[in-house]
């Protein structure tokens, strides 16, 4: 199978884009230092409370505070992601986003045709290759992706057809997420 049709609503641009942010290293730094910033905030507020009562019950809320801000940070910001990126794709025009698709495999790389828009990159320019439940996502570069709704294959064989041939035109294999 060399060719698929399909459709990208709203919720799909969402929910891929969370999954980007969970896989992106970058993110998870991030959460780490907002960890070890918040950590480093509540030993802070402690040390005057420490100094004057050096007894070991008083190192217990400022322990409870920051595993609670390793436990909780983490949640709350994968929690809100999907908030978050449904406001940013309702604060611009997403025309040449959404709506209907048509992703060609080529000899030499791919070809996406859009109502609004035209783009062709070689197979070379393909960075890695990610299945989630829901998408194929064909990374052309750290945060930007192909994204094919697996809804839009007839069959799971006509899927399993199409991951072949792009494994076999990029020289890569798609990594299975759990997302």
């Amino acid at each position: 199978m060399d060719e698929v049709r399909y459709e990208l609503q709203e919720e799909d641009a969402i929910a891929f884009s969370v999954v980007n942010a969970r896989l992106s290293p970058s993110y998870r730094k991030m959460i780490q230092g907002l960890q070890v910033a918040s950590s480093l905030l509540f030993v802070l507020m402690a040390l005057p409370i420490l100094e004057e009562q050096n007894h070991w019950t008083t190192w217990f809320i400022p322990a409870l505070g920051i595993a609670a801000v390793w436990i909780v940070v983490p949640k709350v910001i994968w929690w809100s992601l999907p908030w978050v990126y449904r406001r940013h794709m309702r604060t611009g025009k997403n025309t040449a986003i959404l709506g209907s698709h048509e992703l060609q495999l080529l000899q030499d790389g791919l070809k996406r045709t859009h109502s609004q828009s035209e783009s062709k990159v070689s197979w070379a320019a393909v960075d890695k290759l990610v299945s989630t439940r829901q998408y194929l996502g064909i990374y052309v570069a750290a945060n930007n992706a192909f994204l094919v709704p697996k809804r839009s294959f007839d069959s799971p064989e006509n899927e399993r057809s199409f991951r072949a041939r792009v494994e076999q035109l990029s020289g890569k294999v798609f990594a299975e997420t759990v997302h």
